[in-house]
């Protein structure tokens, strides 16, 4: 059973679900060698069961992380120019023909301080238009804590079905390790020269020859905790080409910073609310005030928000492009 509090001044009750939603899963070992660019090494199915394909009009583009049965997270620019949802579809499994499963896309969130060509803030939310059903091979990634940390110099794991040079788009899902590189050593003049800010992440090598490429935007930088719970610590974003000497991959920090923590606790919560009582509430915890109707499902790690009365409908309309 779940447990209730108050938040503040009885406007709000949140319940706190049990989290049985992370899958133990492979050790680091059989990854220590492998690499996206710089060598083939297929994952094979049921490796990384969060690892989405992100296809506009049926044609590979970006990676994406599947955060609850509804929910991809992703990187925003590779929805550039490609913004309408129903040209999108999602796939599932170590390859990309034929795919384990395949679902249509309803709603595309891109941060709203995204701006092209920039790479700040570069995440975005895909939801699906029918849930998944989590399998062994099939499964959402655990998601840090807002007071969790992950030190530098420790082993991630990437994944995707980017290019693997010389050769073309590999059909089977490819899975490289490498290393978070603190901030201080990304910004130095020869590596990134201060491009580098707080939502962004480094991670690779100094002396070059593995990293992600294109067509691995938007997927998953994941790392094991003691238990072999993997948490999602960053998102493909950027880089200067792909593999060079002092030029690792920049991920997205995704729910690390707080200003992306914050804005996806917003979208969630907003968003569960509307699916459960499908009417207007006042939520003081989030900011925006008046939500719309809409038929979604998510969760904000294990707490799920619900108001305890309504209020007249006086506030600022929700912004329609999140209905």
């Amino acid at each position: 059973p779940g447990t209730l509090f108050k938040d503040g001044p009885g406007c709000v009750v949140k319940v706190l679900i049990p989290d049985l939603g992370c899958l133990r899963i492979k050790s680091m070992a059989k990854s220590s060698s492998l690499r996206i660019v710089g060598g083939l090494s297929s994952a094979e199915t049921g490796d990384w069961p969060w690892q989405a394909s992100l296809q506009y009009n049926n044609i590979h583009r970006c990676g994406a992380t599947l955060i609850s049965n509804t929910w991809l997270v992703s990187a925003a620019h590779c929805f550039r120019d490609m913004s309408h949802p129903q040209k999108w579809t999602a796939t599932f499994g170590a390859l990309l023909k034929p795919p384990s499963l395949k679902r249509s896309v309803k709603t595309i969130i891109i941060h709203e301080k995204y701006r092209y060509p920039e790479h700040d803030y570069d995440i975005a939310l895909v939801q699906l238009s029918k849930r998944v059903e989590f399998t062994s091979s099939i499964h959402r990634v655990c998601l840090p804590e807002p007071s969790q940390t992950f030190p530098y110099n420790i082993y991630a794991v990437i994944t995707g079905w980017g290019v693997v040079q010389p050769c073309p788009t590999p059909n089977a899902l490819q899975e490289a390790t490498v290393k978070l590189i603190d901030s201080n050593t990304c910004n130095r003049k020869e590596v990134y020269d201060g491009d580098i800010t707080p939502r962004m992440l480094c991670a690779g090598y100094l002396e070059g020859g593995v990293d992600a490429c294109q067509g691995d935007s938007g997927g998953p930088l994941v790392t094991p905790d003691s238990r072999l719970m993997w948490y999602l610590v960053g998102i493909v974003s950027w880089g200067d080409e792909c593999a060079k000497p002092n030029k690792p991959g920049v991920y997205t920090r995704d729910f690390c910073a707080s200003s992306k923590l914050e804005w996806r606790r917003e979208k969630l919560d907003v968003l569960l609310l509307k699916h459960i009582f499908n009417r207007n509430f006042f939520v003081d915890s989030v900011k925006f005030k008046l939500l719309q109707s809409a038929t979604v499902e998510g969760l904000y790690h294990n707490t799920l928000l619900l108001p305890l009365y309504p209020l007249p409908s006086r506030s600022t309309l929700f912004n329609s492009q999140y209905a």
